[in-house]
């Protein structure tokens, strides 16, 4: 065995986890979060060290936690339920694909951890949540945040017009990275926390 420590083996991994999407593919995160923040991670992508990052491998760690427990006990809860639901589909051309959070009783939960519970949800998670439960015929989706200092759950009904935004937004990443010129900047609370905020701000080609 190559003598390396855990870290080095973590990077690495980190590294394969990362490999190049398909030349015609994209992920619904990559619709659903700022279009400009996807942009720079295709041109400008990350070191492995940024995903090892507390607030990333915590934020996984819940998810993890919480789909393992309902289907360890989902014959005693009565529960249906499905975990890491594949979504596929072409949008604009493009093949656009992803991994719902939950399927419970055939309602989709997204799982989102936060530092402060939003007093409602942001608007690239119900842009990623519908667009699961759209495409996987479900009528209802629920968002549930998760922060230190409690939990809330949003739950909406599937539409259309938040289905026509996210089309949208598959044409403007599309041109934007064909014609190699960063979408318009998209201004949100959670700009604070995006580790491309300095490119961003510096970035002098802004619609």
């Amino acid at each position: 065995m190559v003598d390396k420590g855990l870290v080095d083996i973590l990077l690495r991994a980190i590294e394969l986890e990362n490999r190049e999407h398909p030349h015609d593919t994209l992920w619904v995160t990559d619709i659903a979060q700022c279009l400009r923040k996807t942009y720079y991670q295709f041109k400008h992508p990350l070191k492995p060290e940024y995903q090892l990052r507390r607030p990333l491998v915590m934020g996984k760690a819940i998810h993890l936690w919480i789909e393992n427990l309902l289907v360890k006990h989902k014959g005693e809860l009565g529960i249906d339920i499905r975990t890491e639901v594949e979504v596929m589909a072409r949008v604009e051309g493009v093949v656009v694909r992803g991994l719902a959070d939950i399927v419970l009783d055939n309602v989709l939960y997204e799982i989102k951890t936060a530092r402060r519970i939003p007093v409602k949800p942001y608007l690239e998670h119900i842009l990623q949540a519908c667009f699961y439960a759209y495409i996987l015929g479900m009528s209802k989706y629920c968002i549930l945040y998760i922060s230190d200092n409690g939990y809330r759950e949003y739950c909406m009904e599937t539409d259309n017009g938040t289905i026509n935004i996210f089309r949208e937004r598959v044409k403007i990443l599309k041109q934007s990275m064909e014609n190699n010129i960063p979408p318009p900047r998209e201004k949100s609370p959670l700009c604070s926390y995006c580790p491309y905020k300095r490119l961003c701000n510096r970035d002098k080609t802004l619609f």
